[in-house]
């Protein structure tokens, strides 16, 4: 048979789920002994019950109805929900001894803020012969405010809310807001752990800075790290740096995570996109501050040598067609000098003899005058057909060659990832990045043989051999990308590196808390403000230009390069190359000519 307290309990139990039930409002029973699934429903308040046993005390059941609901619920897990913990008690602690333990418990551990505390308890003076068995029991409510006063989150006492006795009605007074405000919009000035974790731009230590913990000469700055500062000053809470994680490795990503879920940081800034990994039941990312793009990044394709511009002017097969043309011209210049009469002919030797007319079809082709002009009509219209047809091929050769010595243009670039993969670049692994990579479903990074691997630890020295060296690839996000190259001195209109056709994805920059954190309404809130007004565009625009100002010290000769060049013999390759093709074409002439002398008067004699 149930004991009269068991009675009693499961009394208060039933009429609270009926009272639920008649006012339409859902729940859920959650069971002890069986595990739940997360579903996709938005908890708005939870309800637990607690009372002591003979061998289980409240605290430990407590402790496993919260870690229940924390592992069922995963990511949709919600501390700041509001929470209602009914106490059945039977103890000799006092009801405001045992509020504060149970609050204490669930603000320090799981980050819940919300939470009352009804304890019911058998109030002596009730004891009475002319008072009814169901008004023996009187429930008060307590609460905690974390941030009250000089707290600056810890839990110094349990405040009593009401009191809420079976023979008054209403049972507890309307006046009372049973879930009050409990993040102030003053923190007065209490002390906020900032974990950070990036390169520059996103993290950087000044000079004059030491890492030590929670030292006041800890100076951390970057974009990440300003535009953080701007909220917390509003909410008036004093930043106290951790020593940074100056890389971006898996390593470092998870050591930083552990320091927030262990509750060593507060809020962790600095280079963290927002994607799938984020999501969890012990951290929870803000709402994002800025946003980019990330891509495979690989270096520009070089500007093209001006004298290999000047040679593929025309393709092959048009240079072969001149020269079927200049030959054959120069023939029929021969033959109708020649053979233009049976007895007579009025053009002179110049025409007549097939090495003059060589000459003279490659005077017209150059551009230049001949020795003398034809005479008979028949040759004149070839020489004037002729005429023509070197003026069109010479003038358009001419524009050409002028605009590649100006502008030679650039070699073909790399599209796609499957040039890529087909190029000769190596590939720089990064740990954070491919984990990242393989978090979004993308795979394509595996398609490079393990042969073409470079290490990109150190981000900035890979950019650096990308940019210089020309020999890898790897994937990055703009915004910094961008950043270097200014430090560097490489601005808009000297562009180093590109990125394919098709950008690999829009990721956005977010700040990290644990779940449950009373921070992150307000910090969403003045984000929004700040994107709003441009404070961040701002300070970005600042450190670029700073960062140009950096790289002056290059030599103004590299800033010239782009417009001028130096015209040396070297540019007159081409020319000196069809000198070198008639020289060799006489000198195949004299030899057979020889050959054939020596061959005529052996056959002589």
């Amino acid at each position: 048979m149930p004991s009269s307290f068991d009675e009693d309990v499961i009394l208060i139990v039933n009429m609270l789920l009926t009272k639920m039930s008649a006012n339409f409002i859902p729940y859920r029973i959650l069971p002890r002994d069986e595990n739940l699934n997360p579903t996709g429903e938005t908890v708005c308040g939870y309800i637990i019950f607690l009372w002591p046993g003979d061998d289980v005390d409240i605290m430990d059941s407590l402790r496993y109805q919260l870690d229940s609901l924390k592992d069922s619920e995963s990511s949709q897990w919600e501390p700041r929900a509001r929470f209602i913990v009914m106490v059945i008690y039977r103890d000799n602690h006092t009801p405001q001894e045992v509020a504060l333990e149970v609050y204490t418990e669930m603000w320090s551990y799981y980050r819940i803020i919300n939470t009352i505390i009804v304890i019911t308890n058998q109030d002596d003076k009730e004891k009475s012969t002319h008072v009814s068995e169901t008004n023996k029991y009187i429930a008060e409510v307590y609460t905690g405010f974390p941030y009250q006063g000089d707290n600056c989150g810890e839990v110094k006492e349990a405040i009593l809310l009401d009191q809420c006795q079976s023979y008054r009605y209403p049972p507890l007074s309307q006046e009372v807001d049973l879930f009050p405000t409990k993040n102030p919009e003053d923190y007065s000035g209490c002390p906020l752990k900032i974990g950070s974790i990036g390169i520059q731009p996103f993290v950087y230590l000044k000079e004059n800075s030491t890492q030590i913990y929670g030292d006041a000469s800890l100076k951390v700055e970057g974009m990440s790290v300003q535009q953080l500062l701007l909220p917390i000053e509003k909410m008036n809470l004093t930043p106290i740096f951790l020593p940074p994680i100056l890389n971006l490795t898996m390593d470092g990503y998870l050591q930083i995570v552990a320091e927030l879920t262990n509750g060593v940081s507060d809020i962790v800034t600095g280079a963290l996109p927002l994607f799938p990994a984020l999501i969890s039941s012990d951290y929870e990312p803000t709402i994002p501050f800025e946003f980019t793009s990330v891509s495979w990044f690989l270096p520009c394709p070089d500007a093209s040598r001006r004298m290999e511009k000047v040679i593929t002017t025309y393709s092959i097969s048009v240079w072969l067609t001149m020269a079927v043309v200049y030959i054959s011209t120069a023939c029929l210049f021969s033959c109708l000098a020649t053979y233009n009469t049976p007895h007579i002919s009025n053009d002179s030797n110049n025409y007549r003899n097939i090495n003059l007319s060589l000459y003279n079809a490659w005077a017209v082709l150059l551009g230049v005058s001949v020795p003398e002009m034809p005479k008979t009509w028949k040759l004149r219209l070839v020489f004037l057909l002729y005429v023509w047809y070197c003026f069109v091929m010479s003038t358009v050769f001419q524009a050409f060659f002028t605009s590649f010595l100006v502008a030679p243009g650039y070699e073909k670039k790399l599209e796609t990832v499957d040039e890529l993969v087909e190029s000769d670049l190596k590939v720089g692994f990064n740990s954070a990045v491919s984990m990242v990579a393989m978090t979004m479903d993308y795979r394509e990074i595996e398609r490079f043989h393990y042969s073409r691997h470079v290490d990109c630890t150190d981000i900035e020295m890979c950019v650096k051999r990308m940019i210089y060296k020309r020999d890898v690839t790897s994937i990055f996000a703009e915004i910094y990308t961008n950043y270097l190259a200014n430090r560097l001195g490489f601005g808009e209109e000297k562009k180093v590196l590109c990125t394919l056709n098709v950008k690999l994805m829009s990721s956005a920059l977010v700040f990290l808390l644990p779940k449950g954190s009373p921070y992150l309404n307000q910090l969403n809130s003045l984000l929004r403000r700040g994107m709003e007004g441009g404070l961040l565009q701002r300070y970005c625009e600042v450190i670029s230009f700073e960062a140009r100002l950096e790289s002056r010290n290059r030599k103004e000769d590299d800033e010239r390069d782009a417009l001028y060049f130096v015209f040396s013999v070297s540019h007159l390759i081409p020319a000196f190359f069809v000198l070198l093709v008639g020289y060799v074409a006489g000198g195949v002439v004299l030899v057979g000519e020889c050959f054939l002398n020596c061959v005529l008067k052996y056959t002589n004699q």
